[in-house]
């Protein structure tokens, strides 16, 4: 999920830079954009909450 996600923002990102360049309306790649850094930051989140859930069963 976080591979996708970085590699939608990258797309994302060059494809907005080319609709303002020529003057089109970036909405979709800005669609790509937001979709790739929900995706990096749910990834993120579930792996800190998955090493918070090991060190709690570690303790025990």
């Amino acid at each position: 999920m976080k591979t996708f996600g970085i590699i939608s923002i990258v797309l994302g990102s060059i494809s907005a830079l080319g609709a303002l360049t020529a003057g089109h309306n970036p909405a979709g790649p800005i669609f790509w954009i937001i979709l790739g850094i929900v995706l990096v930051v749910k990834a993120n989140s579930k792996k800190v909450t998955d090493i918070e859930e090991n060190k709690k069963d570690n303790q025990k």
